[in-house]
């Protein structure tokens, strides 16, 4: 999974770094980034090895700087060009839902490591991400709405569970500009931290996740994205479904033994 032209891969122990590689243009997504990250995402789901995600820019300018708005793009449209409906809607099914939602249901914990600016659809490239850190010089916008559209590519479903729906159409209706110690305060981020050590303790936090069992990390995941759609009753009776399935795993007798023995686990995900 090395042959991108748009992004990088690397791999620390069993956690991997997909990094935006357009730092001339601070990592803005074009056409090709974007079947990039899809293929990358897709491919994931495949390889057991990776048991943590993390996703940052390359450079210390921007996680990413949105769309590419230097060149047009009939496919995309991000730049705000007139196209017909059609057209639009063509571009937008064949990318979205597969880039957002497939990073969203990923098998695995995912970071997003900001570095700089996360605007629009960088933005919610950030927001799809389970958890997010940033760089003391992170600036976070949904700046959508400055451009005559709406966050069309999950702000507008994310911002508010993240940070509550007050927050959310305050940062959404103004198209204003998060710093990073707003961000830290509201929720955003699990923490701020210096831009030298943001790659560091994205991956330290990234091996608290991965240390986990997978099959129960992979169910607990699912569980929370879906329980934000149901009542109480009916996630707690899902619940149970789930629990018998993790109760039965190798990996929940490890647990149990190596606690009983005083031990580190292995888990094997089985």
């Amino acid at each position: 999974m090395n042959d991108f032209e748009t992004i990088l891969w690397e791999k620390v122990g069993d956690i991997g770094i997909i990094t935006l590689n357009r730092p001339e243009n601070l990592n803005a997504i074009n056409t090709q980034m974007t079947h990039d990250l899809i293929r990358m995402i897709e491919g994931l789901n495949q390889d057991n090895t990776v048991r943590a995600l993390i996703i940052t820019g390359a450079g210390d300018k921007a996680f990413c700087a949105g769309g590419d708005v230097k060149k047009a793009d009939a496919a995309l449209d991000w730049n705000g060009d007139s196209v017909g409906a059609d057209t639009f809607m063509q571009g937008y099914r064949e990318t979205v839902p597969r880039l957002m939602c497939g990073l969203q249901s990923l098998n695995v914990p995912t970071i997003a490591a900001i570095n700089g600016f996360a605007v629009g659809l960088g933005c919610d490239l950030a927001l799809a991400c389970d958890q997010r850190i940033a760089s003391e010089t992170a600036r976070i916008s949904s700046i959508w709405i400055k451009r005559g559209v709406i966050p069309a590519a999950g702000g507008f479903w994310m911002w508010p569970r993240i940070v509550g729906l007050g927050r959310a159409l305050d940062i959404i209706l103004s198209g204003r500009y998060v710093e990073a110690e707003e961000g830290e305060r509201i929720g955003l981020y699990a923490r701020v931290v210096p831009g030298p050590s943001l790659k560091s303790e994205a991956i330290a936090m990234a091996k608290t996740y991965a240390a986990n069992p997978p099959i129960a990390v992979k169910l607990a995941k699912m569980m929370v994205y879906r329980g934000l759609n149901m009542d109480f009753r009916t996630g707690i009776e899902m619940a149970g479904g789930v629990q018998s399935v993790v109760h039965a795993t190798e990996d929940r007798n490890e647990a149990v033994n190596a606690w009983r023995e005083k031990r580190e686990p292995h888990f094997k995900g089985r």
